[in-house]
């Protein structure tokens, strides 16, 4: 276990584009940053230039996440008074409340790989549990197998499987539902906290968080290799379009930093300077 002293999730980055390498100066990271003194959202550019921010006022916005087209932008938003998801456009216009449920908290939307479909957890039945409703916010239903304590869902790339986290056997894991058969697989299985899966764009690996490092494994669990092996933490591993690079968050040299590496963990490089933290729930 690394430091004694652990934050919870701080922000979630995604990529704009489904462009192929020599396309990549097209994508966009997008990300949370509490630089003006609120969490807004930003995006920069795929080698850090041009951080911009397009969602900036004196509410709290937190965790974007790109439509498949990079048309939208899910987030969600503190402005009602309860955590909702919100949409709007890539550029930030058009900012529409799609959850509109006053007593929850919604969080951590990822949309379907054809956008038509947002997943999000939601506390609205009282224990965390993962629901899917259509983009436009409309027939809101429960996951399949989605019993309480169950967190971050993400669509796999053929959209028949969600992945997620849960401590529903006393300890941080990653599972996956496929929404077809209804049926659930544990991934991982041991002592550590396993958090955050991404899939790669060819839905075959994983990467994940485990005891804040970042790992990749098959899609079946086997073989989890650690990328990253910081003494520092490390955590929100998410893929680029073509699967040749992830970003992630990390602590060093100081907290909530974004960072890039190679799929295969090589060449980790920081893209920011500021503090781009999210709620700082410390973890004993």
């Amino acid at each position: 276990m690394k430091n004694t002293v652990r934050y919870l999730f701080a922000i979630i980055v995604a990529t704009l584009t489904t462009t192929a390498v020599a396309q990549l100066t097209n994508t966009k990271i997008a990300f949370q940053s509490d630089r003006s003194g609120t969490y807004g959202i930003y995006v920069m550019d795929p080698d850090g230039a041009n951080q911009t921010p397009i969602i900036l006022d004196t509410s709290q916005n937190q965790h974007p996440s790109w439509s498949p087209d990079g048309s939208k932008l899910a987030f969600v938003s503190l402005r009602d008074g309860n955590y909702e998801i919100y949409v709007a456009d890539a550029d930030g216009s058009n900012q529409t409340n799609r959850t509109n449920h006053p007593t929850a908290s919604d969080d951590f939307a990822s949309w379907s790989p054809d956008g038509t479909k947002i997943a999000f957890q939601s506390n609205r039945a009282g224990l965390t549990q993962i629901y899917v409703m259509n983009a436009d916010g409309t027939n809101v239903t429960l996951l399949p197998n989605s019993v309480g304590n169950d967190y971050a869902p993400v669509w796999s790339p053929g959209g028949t499987k969600i992945a997620f986290y849960s401590n529903r056997d006393g300890n941080d894991e990653i599972y996956v539902v496929d929404i077809v058969t209804e049926s659930l697989t544990n991934l991982t299985n041991n002592g550590t906290r396993d958090r955050y899966p991404s899939w790669s764009p060819d839905g075959t690996r994983i990467a994940f968080e485990r005891d804040y490092d970042v790992y990749v494994m098959d899609a079946d669990g086997l073989n989890p290799s650690n990328l990253t092996s910081s003494a520092e933490l490390d955590y929100s591993p998410r893929w680029s379009p073509d699967g040749t690079k992830i970003v992630m968050m990390s602590e060093r040299p100081t907290p909530g930093q974004v960072y890039t590496m190679d799929a295969n963990g090589a060449n980790q490089t920081p893209l920011t300077s500021n503090f781009h933290r999210g709620p700082r729930i410390l973890i004993q």
